[in-house]
């Protein structure tokens, strides 16, 4: 399967839980799939902080039969706190369709 990793960037502070700290994957996961063409899967990758409101932390999220997904390294590194000023999440999109050039 063709794939591309794209420059784009979204920015994240619409999914910031300030009294948390940490940014709403689902958010983001909606937004990703707003973003996305319809025969493309998309992988957004960020250092941010994730959660979901019934789970402490999630290092990611993905669309059950979707086509997007959300990963975050921010709760892989020592000390997991030192990663929380990124507000900006970088996606790649691999086609579902055979590349023609």
């Amino acid at each position: 399967m063709p794939c591309r990793v794209s420059q784009r960037s979204v920015e994240l502070t619409f999914a910031l839980d300030g009294r948390r700290g940490q940014y709403y994957s689902s958010a983001i996961l909606q937004e990703l799939e707003r973003a996305a063409d319809s025969d493309s899967r998309v992988l957004g990758v960020t250092s941010c902080d994730l959660y979901v409101p019934v789970l402490t932390f999630v290092f990611g999220e993905a669309q059950l039969d979707g086509n997007c997904a959300v990963v975050s390294t921010a709760r892989l590194a020592e000390p997991f706190t030192a990663c929380r000023a990124a507000t900006t999440c970088c996606a790649s999109a691999c086609s579902k369709k055979p590349s023609t050039s």
